[in-house]
């Protein structure tokens, strides 16, 4: 069996730039990866899915990420310390068997 032919450095990039605008079409008709994938899987010269997914992310999601201040809500109450509960594996004192013959 033959080795397959390496396709040249950045093909797969070209190929994903090139479909950029029907992407993005799809991603904003709520459209899962996949399915866009698959759909576009010709036109993307054979691209893997993890890479496709790598440029997804690299190319959308971060530009629509952004930093803006906590909104802090007044109305939280604070955080209070519970006693801690005995583990459901104790016996009751009361149901114990006598263990005085042991000591």
């Amino acid at each position: 069996m033959e080795p397959k032919e390496r396709k040249p450095w950045g093909a797969s990039r070209i190929a994903f730039l090139s479909q950029v605008k029907a992407i993005q079409e799809r991603l904003d008709k709520g459209i899962p990866l996949s399915q866009i994938h698959r759909e576009l899987e010709a036109e993307l010269d054979g691209m893997i899915y993890s890479q496709f997914t790598h440029y997804v992310r690299k190319h959308f999601r971060q530009k629509s990420r952004t930093i803006s201040k906590p909104v802090v809500n007044q109305s939280i109450q604070p955080i209070v310390k519970r006693e801690k509960a005995e583990p459901s594996h104790f016996i009751a004192p009361e149901m114990a068997p006598d263990m005085s013959q042991y000591i």
